[in-house]
């Protein structure tokens, strides 16, 4: 009997409670035991979608597609932190719009999927060679005509980095400089050939190489005088190493 008149009372509880909150029977329930999830209101998720719409704007077929006249292709090949050539690309329309560009970086081959380089808005990109490396870049570009836009997607160009690496683009020797591998480090020269089994100035410095081709470091005999090699290769002059005088000519006094 006890537990007949507990159920009444609580149906007729249930029921107030529902009358006075205009909720139904199952909202009152969740409430009591503390399982009503809140909803975001309609009007907040129809501002979101407007908010939404109006950053992206359609292509419209109407409007030109910009054409590259100077598009990206091949590779570029270089040393960490080497200086390297801008990436180069230009596109034009005939219809009066205004072309602008959007760079990306992408980790495969593919013009679709990369990542946007904040800032990269120009017709020209020089990319970042810090660390070892292969990436590849794109270029979108962007006809503007009365608010209305049409768009084009250029190729991809191929960079790797690699430490010590001299500077190709697409196969051909930009420039002449130093170059590293397993055995050590050698000059290349903007032909392509190489000093060897002489001495060369680079950049106001005295370097010295084998006749491999190969830069010398210590202390070296040459033509009956010594000479001292600097850890970075370039001749000491006018000091005093491990006791021994160098003249101006980088000779040790005996």
């Amino acid at each position: 009997m006890r537990k007949r008149n507990t159920a009444f009372w609580l149906a007729i509880g249930l029921g107030c409670m529902t009358f006075l909150s205009g909720c139904s029977v199952t909202e009152t329930m969740d409430k009591v035991i503390g399982t009503t999830v809140e909803e975001v209101p309609l009007e907040q998720e129809e501002q979101t979608d407007v908010i939404d719409k109006e950053e992206v704007k359609e292509v419209d077929s109407s409007v030109e597609q910009p054409v590259f006249t100077t598009n990206l292709e091949g590779n570029l090949t270089c040393g960490v932190n080497a200086e390297v050539p801008a990436l180069q690309v230009a596109a034009e329309v005939s219809d009066g719009g205004t072309v602008t560009y959007q760079w990306y970086q992408n980790s495969t081959n593919s013009n679709g999927g990369g990542v946007r380089l904040e800032g990269a808005t120009a017709a020209e990109y020089t990319p970042d060679v810090s660390a070892e490396g292969t990436s590849y870049y794109y270029v979108v570009a962007t006809n503007t005509v009365d608010g209305k836009i049409n768009m084009t997607t250029s190729n991809t160009m191929e960079v790797t980095v690699r430490e010590g690496e001299q500077t190709y683009l697409n196969g051909e020797l930009v420039g002449a400089g130093w170059v590293k591998n397993d055995r050590g480090w050698w000059y290349q020269k903007a032909d392509g050939t190489y000093p060897a089994n002489c001495w060369m100035e680079i950049d106001g410095q005295w370097y010295l190489f084998d006749q491999d081709g190969y830069m010398q470091t210590g202390w070296k005999q040459v033509d009956g005088g010594w000479y001292y090699l600097n850890e970075d290769g370039s001749m000491a002059a006018n000091t005093t190493i491990d006791g021994y005088v160098l003249d101006a000519s980088g000779r040790m006094i005996e």
